[in-house]
C-alpha cells in the first residue's frame, strides 16, 4: 500500500509522469520500499547482534550457538512457519542473508566500515 503511495508520488511529478516506475525511482534517487525495508532489518540485526541496543537479542534472533557453525559466530535459527505473515517477521525475513555474510560484516567495528 505504501509502495502505491510512493509510485502516485513519482507520477505527479511534471517531469516524471510519462515515465515508468523504476525510471521514476533512479531519477530521483529513491529506492524502492521493499528494498529499505529489508536494509533497515538488517541493520537492527546489527545493532542487536553486536550488543547495540539495551535488550535480549534471544527475544528477537534465536541465535544457533553450536560450535559446528560454518562462517561466523552469528547463525540465526530459522523457525518453522505456517504462515507468510510470520516469514516476514522482523529477524526470519533476513536470517538466509545474514548467514551467507562474511564475519567481518558481523563483527564490524561499525557500519560504515
Amino acid at each position: 500500500m505504501v509502495e502505491n503511495i510512493q509510485r502516485r508520488a513519482t507520477k505527479q511529478l511534471p517531469c516524471r509522469a510519462n515515465c515508468c516506475y523504476k525510471d521514476g525511482l533512479k531519477a530521483l534517487d529513491l529506492l524502492r520500499l521493499m528494498y529499505r525495508r529489508f536494509r533497515g532489518d538488517l541493520i537492527e540485526d546489527y545493532y542487536l547482534t553486536n550488543g547495540l541496543y539495551n535488550v535480549n537479542v534471544e527475544d528477537y534472533l534465536p541465535l544457533r550457538c553450536e560450535a559446528g557453525t560454518k562462517g561466523h559466530c552469528y547463525k540465526f535459527s530459522k523457525q518453522a512457519c505456517r504462515l507468510d505473515v510470520r516469514k516476514n517477521f522482523f529477524g526470519l525475513g533476513v536470517t538466509n542473508t545474514w548467514k551467507i555474510w562474511p564475519q567481518s560484516t558481523g563483527t564490524a567495528s561499525s557500519l560504515n566500515a
